[in-house]
Parts: structure tokens; sequence; C-alpha cells
């Protein structure tokens, strides 16, 4: 189906696996880093009521 919709275009590209890989790589390193941060912020105001 995606191919009948994409031969009506006049210039057309091939997705190549390492576009999938690179996109999956991205959304790994933006959960980590949300993690992270999300991390410091719970240990931030858990020690500010501990103590």
């Amino acid at each position: 189906m995606a191919n009948q919709w994409h031969s009506g275009f006049a210039y057309r590209t091939e997705l190549e696996w390492y576009f999938f890989g690179a996109g999956m790589l991205v959304m790994f390193i933006a959960w980590m880093t949300a993690g992270v941060r999300f991390s410091v912020v719970v240990e931030e105001k858990i020690g500010r009521t501990l103590t």
C-alpha cells in the first residue's frame, strides 16, 4: 500500500535500515536524558523533605 502511494511522486527515495537505527539511537538518548533528569529532580525533592 505504501509503495502504491509512493509511486505517484516525482522523486522517490528508498529508506535504508540505518535510518531506523539512527532513529532508535536518538530515542534511546532522549529517554536516558529525560530519565536522568527526572531521577535528579526526585532525589532533590526527597533529600529536602528528609532533612
